[in-house]
C-alpha cells in the first residue's frame, strides 16, 4: 500500500506507519538501521531538551530567586523535582490532538524567535540587554497565547501564516523598539572607539 492511503486521524499514528514503511520497503538490515537511527536522534533530543529545561529552571528560576543559599545537595534534589515535573508536563502535553509529533514541531518552532536575539547581538551594536528582554517576552507570549487557540480549536493561525514567522516578526519588532529604550555597550555608543590594548 502507498503511505499516503494510510488513515491520518493523529500524526503520531502517521509517524508509527512511517517507521513500520521504511523496515518494510529495505533491504532488512538498512531499514532497521534507519529505524534505529530516527528513534535514537528523537532520543538523544528529548533528553537534551529535558536536560536544557532543567538546568535553566535550576539556576535561573531556584537559586537565583527561590533560594540563592541553597546548597549542593539542595540544588541537586530540587533538580531532580524540576526533571520530574518537566517529564509530567511533557507527558500530559503528548495527549493533546498531534501526540509527540505535535509537541516536537513546536518545541522546535519556539527556536525560531531567540535566533533572532542572537543575530542582533552579532549584527546590531546598538542592541542591549532591554531589546532582547522586551523581543523574548513578546515572542512567547504571542506564541503561548495562538498555540492554546490552535490546541483549543479556537483560532488556526496556520491557515495564515507560520506560528514561527509570527514569532520571529514579533520578537524582531519588540526587539527593535526596546533598544532604543535602553542605554547600548559601550561598542554600541555614537563614538565609540574599539580597545585598542586587547589588539594584539
Amino acid at each position: 500500500r502507498d503511505l499516503h492511503s494510510f488513515p491520518t486521524r493523529r500524526s503520531s499514528d502517521l509517524v508509527q506507519r512511517t517507521y513500520g514503511y521504511i523496515a518494510k520497503s529495505f533491504v532488512a538490515l538498512f531499514g532497521g538501521l534507519v529505524v534505529i537511527s530516527a528513534v535514537a536522534a528523537s532520543i538523544s533530543t528529548a533528553s537534551t531538551s529535558a536536560l536544557g529545561a532543567s538546568a535553566v529552571a535550576n539556576r535561573d528560576v531556584y537559586q537565583r530567586l527561590i533560594n540563592p543559599k541553597a546548597d549542593a545537595a539542595k540544588t541537586l534534589r530540587m533538580s531532580k523535582i524540576i526533571m520530574l515535573l518537566i517529564g509530567i508536563v511533557t507527558f500530559v502535553l503528548c495527549q493533546f490532538p498531534g501526540g509527540p509529533t505535535y509537541l516536537f514541531a513546536f518545541a522546535n518552532c519556539w527556536l525560531v524567535p531567540p535566533a533572532i536575539l542572537l543575530g542582533l547581538g552579532a549584527v546590531w551594536p546598538r542592541f542591549n540587554g532591554k531589546g532582547a528582554f522586551w523581543g523574548a517576552v513578546c515572542g512567547m507570549i504571542t506564541m503561548v497565547v495562538f498555540t492554546v487557540l490552535d490546541l483549543t480549536q479556537v483560532f488556526t493561525v496556520g491557515k495564515y501564516v507560520y506560528l514561527a514567522t509570527l514569532g520571529l516578526s514579533v520578537t524582531l519588532v519588540a526587539s527593535l523598539i526596546g533598544s532604543y529604550f535602553g542605554k547600548p555597550k559601550y561598542y554600541g555608543q555614537s563614538g565609540a572607539e574599539p580597545d585598542r590594548k586587547s589588539v594584539v
